[in-house]
């Protein structure tokens, strides 16, 4: 089953990160697996706080659960921090995610975004690369 991803895109004079994750753990559950693997995380209100070994804070709201079980997390909005390296762990930890950085394309018309978009494992298992530990990148042009 795919899953859409009605990411909220806008103009902006800076770049800006959004997307998701999706995991069987909720809240407490990704929390505990992500901090007991060296990336301490800790669950504040309705909020997942993330911390990569870099410093770079990121922050997941709106839980929501699937038909099929799985929770949902949106990245809350941010116009700072390295989401390649963020990208990079969360897969070493098996969170299947999909994330983009939008930023102008040309620095002047922020109509027009460059878009990297980092996903790992979203449409399910692919069994001949299951050990595989790198998000796929894809880059691309969006007019707003």
């Amino acid at each position: 089953c795919r899953q859409k991803m009605p990411f909220h895109k806008f103009a902006c004079d800076g770049g800006y990160a959004t997307g998701a994750i999706r995991t069987s753990l909720d809240r407490r559950g990704l929390a505990f697996k992500l901090s007991r693997h060296a990336m301490p995380a800790r669950v504040v209100g309705p909020c997942l706080d993330a911390t990569c070994s870099n410093g770079d804070r990121w922050t997941f709201n709106e839980f929501e659960r699937d038909p099929d079980g799985n929770w949902f997390a949106w990245l809350q909005f941010t116009m700072a921090g390295d989401l390649a390296e963020f990208s990079r762990r969360l897969a070493t930890h098996g969170v299947r995610h999909r994330l983009e950085w939008s930023e102008s394309k040309d620095g002047i018309d922020d109509r027009v975004r460059r878009v990297t978009r980092y996903s790992y494992r979203w449409d399910g298992l692919d069994r001949g690369n299951a050990s595989r530990t790198t998000p796929d990148i894809e880059e691309f042009e969006e007019h707003l």
